[in-house]
Protein backbone atom coordinates (compact mmCIF):
# COMPACT_ATOMS: atom_id res chain seq x y z
CA UNK A 1 0.00 0.00 0.00
CA UNK A 2 4.66 4.36 0.81
CA UNK A 3 7.51 6.57 1.72
CA UNK A 4 7.16 8.92 3.64
CA UNK A 5 5.74 12.72 2.28
CA UNK A 6 2.64 11.17 0.62
CA UNK A 7 -0.74 14.11 1.17
CA UNK A 8 -4.47 13.08 1.55
CA UNK A 9 -6.08 12.14 -1.78
CA UNK A 10 -8.50 14.90 -0.83
CA UNK A 11 -8.51 16.26 -4.73
CA UNK A 12 -7.99 15.09 -8.38
CA UNK A 13 -6.22 18.09 -8.48
CA UNK A 14 -3.47 16.58 -6.37
CA UNK A 15 -0.37 16.13 -8.55
CA UNK A 16 -0.17 12.79 -9.69
CA UNK A 17 2.89 11.32 -8.25
CA UNK A 18 1.64 12.40 -4.96
CA UNK A 19 -1.36 10.65 -5.27
CA UNK A 20 -0.08 7.37 -6.88
CA UNK A 21 2.61 7.52 -3.36
CA UNK A 22 -0.86 7.77 -1.69
CA UNK A 23 -2.52 5.06 -2.68
CA UNK A 24 0.57 2.54 -2.23
CA UNK A 25 0.09 3.65 1.31
CA UNK A 26 -1.70 0.67 2.14
CA UNK A 27 0.63 -1.87 1.36
CA UNK A 28 4.31 -0.35 1.19
CA UNK A 29 5.60 0.87 4.48
CA UNK A 30 8.92 2.45 3.75
CA UNK A 31 10.03 -0.27 1.82
CA UNK A 32 9.44 1.71 -1.48
CA UNK A 33 10.54 4.90 -0.20
CA UNK A 34 14.23 3.13 0.64
CA UNK A 35 14.29 1.59 -2.88
CA UNK A 36 13.19 4.71 -5.32
CA UNK A 37 14.79 7.45 -2.61
CA UNK A 38 18.02 5.78 -1.62
CA UNK A 39 18.71 3.47 -4.75
CA UNK A 40 19.17 0.45 -2.76
CA UNK A 41 17.70 -3.04 -4.06
CA UNK A 42 17.87 -6.40 -4.36
CA UNK A 43 19.06 -7.99 -7.49
CA UNK A 44 16.28 -9.57 -9.47
CA UNK A 45 15.16 -12.82 -8.56
CA UNK A 46 16.75 -12.40 -4.95
CA UNK A 47 15.01 -11.78 -1.62
CA UNK A 48 16.56 -9.42 1.20
CA UNK A 49 15.93 -10.30 4.38
CA UNK A 50 15.90 -8.10 7.11
CA UNK A 51 17.85 -7.89 10.80
CA UNK A 52 15.09 -9.88 12.42
CA UNK A 53 13.87 -11.43 9.25
CA UNK A 54 10.19 -13.24 8.68
CA UNK A 55 9.88 -16.58 9.39
CA UNK A 56 9.62 -19.48 6.67
CA UNK A 57 5.75 -19.51 6.92
CA UNK A 58 5.09 -15.79 6.73
CA UNK A 59 7.61 -16.08 3.31
CA UNK A 60 5.29 -18.66 2.27
CA UNK A 61 2.33 -16.64 2.51
CA UNK A 62 3.36 -14.04 0.15
CA UNK A 63 3.80 -13.63 -3.67
CA UNK A 64 6.88 -15.67 -4.62
CA UNK A 65 9.26 -14.85 -6.27
CA UNK A 66 9.08 -16.96 -9.35
CA UNK A 67 5.43 -14.58 -10.14
CA UNK A 68 7.53 -11.84 -11.32
CA UNK A 69 11.55 -13.02 -11.38
CA UNK A 70 12.56 -9.62 -13.27
CA UNK A 71 11.96 -7.72 -10.52
CA UNK A 72 14.03 -6.63 -7.39
CA UNK A 73 12.68 -8.07 -4.27
CA UNK A 74 12.52 -6.96 -0.91
CA UNK A 75 11.14 -8.71 2.09
CA UNK A 76 10.39 -7.58 5.43
CA UNK A 77 8.30 -7.62 9.06
CA UNK A 78 5.76 -4.90 9.10
CA UNK A 79 4.94 -2.95 12.85
CA UNK A 80 1.80 -1.51 13.71
CA UNK A 81 3.70 1.57 13.72
CA UNK A 82 3.96 0.49 9.88
CA UNK A 83 0.53 0.17 8.94
CA UNK A 84 -0.74 3.68 11.23
CA UNK A 85 1.21 5.48 8.70
CA UNK A 86 -0.60 3.88 5.75
CA UNK A 87 -3.60 6.67 5.89
CA UNK A 88 -3.71 10.24 7.97
CA UNK A 89 -7.00 9.04 9.42
CA UNK A 90 -7.16 10.72 13.37
CA UNK A 91 -7.45 7.49 15.94
CA UNK A 92 -5.83 5.17 13.53
CA UNK A 93 -3.18 3.43 15.49
CA UNK A 94 -5.69 3.14 18.25
CA UNK A 95 -8.01 1.26 15.75
CA UNK A 96 -4.82 -1.09 14.73
CA UNK A 97 -4.84 -1.81 18.08
CA UNK A 98 -8.70 -2.50 18.66
CA UNK A 99 -8.19 -5.11 15.54
CA UNK A 100 -6.17 -7.07 17.63
CA UNK A 101 -3.17 -6.62 14.74
CA UNK A 102 -0.31 -8.98 15.93
CA UNK A 103 2.76 -9.29 13.33
CA UNK A 104 3.09 -8.67 9.51
CA UNK A 105 5.49 -9.22 6.20
CA UNK A 106 5.46 -7.77 3.36
CA UNK A 107 7.62 -8.21 -0.23
CA UNK A 108 7.83 -5.41 -2.78
CA UNK A 109 8.86 -5.95 -6.15
CA UNK A 110 10.50 -3.26 -8.02
CA UNK A 111 11.91 -2.97 -11.42
CA UNK A 112 11.65 -1.41 -14.66
CA UNK A 113 9.52 -4.20 -16.83
CA UNK A 114 6.97 -4.06 -19.97
CA UNK A 115 4.59 -6.01 -17.45
CA UNK A 116 4.47 -4.87 -13.88
CA UNK A 117 6.70 -2.20 -12.57
CA UNK A 118 6.07 -2.83 -9.24
CA UNK A 119 4.14 -5.39 -6.90
CA UNK A 120 3.49 -5.16 -3.11
CA UNK A 121 2.53 -8.21 -1.10
CA UNK A 122 1.53 -8.27 2.92
CA UNK A 123 0.52 -10.86 5.12
CA UNK A 124 -1.19 -9.46 8.41
CA UNK A 125 -2.17 -11.39 11.25
CA UNK A 126 -4.65 -10.04 13.94
CA UNK A 127 -5.62 -11.84 16.58
CA UNK A 128 -8.81 -13.39 15.19
CA UNK A 129 -11.35 -13.44 12.29
CA UNK A 130 -13.15 -10.72 13.74
CA UNK A 131 -10.20 -8.41 13.94
CA UNK A 132 -9.20 -9.91 10.82
CA UNK A 133 -12.57 -8.58 8.64
CA UNK A 134 -12.96 -5.67 11.00
CA UNK A 135 -9.21 -4.40 9.31
CA UNK A 136 -10.78 -4.92 6.12
CA UNK A 137 -14.04 -3.59 6.78
CA UNK A 138 -12.23 -0.32 7.59
CA UNK A 139 -9.97 -0.02 4.47
CA UNK A 140 -13.35 -0.09 2.29
CA UNK A 141 -14.73 2.69 5.02
CA UNK A 142 -11.78 5.03 4.92
CA UNK A 143 -11.37 3.95 0.84
CA UNK A 144 -11.42 7.97 -0.23
CA UNK A 145 -8.31 8.47 2.10
CA UNK A 146 -6.86 6.17 1.20
CA UNK A 147 -7.19 5.72 -3.37
CA UNK A 148 -8.56 9.22 -3.74
CA UNK A 149 -11.89 10.27 -4.91
CA UNK A 150 -13.12 8.20 -7.52
CA UNK A 151 -11.45 5.13 -6.80
CA UNK A 152 -13.17 2.07 -8.61
CA UNK A 153 -14.40 0.00 -5.62
CA UNK A 154 -15.98 -3.59 -6.08
CA UNK A 155 -16.64 -6.65 -3.93
CA UNK A 156 -13.79 -9.10 -4.35
CA UNK A 157 -13.85 -13.16 -3.85
CA UNK A 158 -10.18 -14.62 -4.22
CA UNK A 159 -10.26 -18.52 -3.18
CA UNK A 160 -12.74 -18.33 -1.32
CA UNK A 161 -11.28 -15.17 0.67
CA UNK A 162 -13.74 -11.97 0.59
CA UNK A 163 -13.12 -8.47 0.53
CA UNK A 164 -12.42 -5.40 -1.69
CA UNK A 165 -10.55 -4.63 -4.77
CA UNK A 166 -9.73 -0.96 -5.52
CA UNK A 167 -8.59 1.11 -8.86
CA UNK A 168 -7.61 4.27 -7.84
CA UNK A 169 -8.27 7.38 -10.08
CA UNK A 170 -6.20 7.29 -13.17
CA UNK A 171 -3.25 10.18 -14.05
CA UNK A 172 -3.17 12.05 -16.20
CA UNK A 173 0.55 12.70 -16.39
CA UNK A 174 2.84 11.31 -18.85
CA UNK A 175 3.83 7.19 -18.72
CA UNK A 176 1.32 6.80 -15.79
CA UNK A 177 0.67 3.24 -15.27
CA UNK A 178 -2.56 1.88 -13.74
CA UNK A 179 -2.89 0.60 -9.87
CA UNK A 180 -4.67 -2.09 -8.82
CA UNK A 181 -5.18 -3.20 -5.05
CA UNK A 182 -6.47 -6.03 -3.59
CA UNK A 183 -7.79 -6.63 -0.27
CA UNK A 184 -8.91 -9.97 1.23
CA UNK A 185 -9.72 -11.30 5.04
CA UNK A 186 -9.15 -15.67 5.56
CA UNK A 187 -9.37 -16.23 9.59
CA UNK A 188 -7.55 -13.91 10.98
CA UNK A 189 -5.24 -13.49 8.53
CA UNK A 190 -5.66 -10.00 6.30
CA UNK A 191 -4.05 -10.58 2.50
CA UNK A 192 -3.27 -7.63 0.06
CA UNK A 193 -2.13 -7.17 -2.62
CA UNK A 194 -1.30 -4.00 -5.23
CA UNK A 195 0.15 -4.52 -8.61
CA UNK A 196 1.69 -1.41 -10.92
CA UNK A 197 2.31 -1.81 -14.58
CA UNK A 198 1.52 -1.19 -18.12
CA UNK A 199 -0.29 -4.93 -17.75
CA UNK A 200 -2.27 -3.83 -14.38
CA UNK A 201 -5.24 -5.15 -14.60
CA UNK A 202 -8.06 -6.67 -11.90
CA UNK A 203 -8.04 -9.45 -13.82
CA UNK A 204 -4.25 -10.25 -13.43
CA UNK A 205 -4.83 -8.99 -9.71
CA UNK A 206 -7.29 -11.80 -9.10
CA UNK A 207 -5.16 -14.46 -10.86
CA UNK A 208 -2.05 -13.42 -8.54
CA UNK A 209 -3.95 -13.12 -5.46
CA UNK A 210 -5.35 -16.42 -5.89
CA UNK A 211 -1.62 -17.81 -4.78
CA UNK A 212 -1.48 -15.67 -2.21
CA UNK A 213 -1.67 -16.43 1.49
CA UNK A 214 -1.23 -18.52 4.08
CA UNK A 215 -1.03 -21.95 3.79
CA UNK A 216 -3.19 -23.71 6.28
Amino acid sequence: MFSSGYRLASSFLMPCADRRRMSRNLLTGVAVGVLAACGVAASPGSATPSATGPTAAQVASLLQIPALPQLAVVTKLVTAADIAKDASIPGFADSITGFGYAAGVQRTFQGPSKHLTLAISRTLTFATPTGAAGYVAYVRTHATTYFGIGADISALTSSGRRGWLYVPPACACHMANPDVIGLVSDGPYVVSLEINGPDATPALLRRLLNNVGPRT
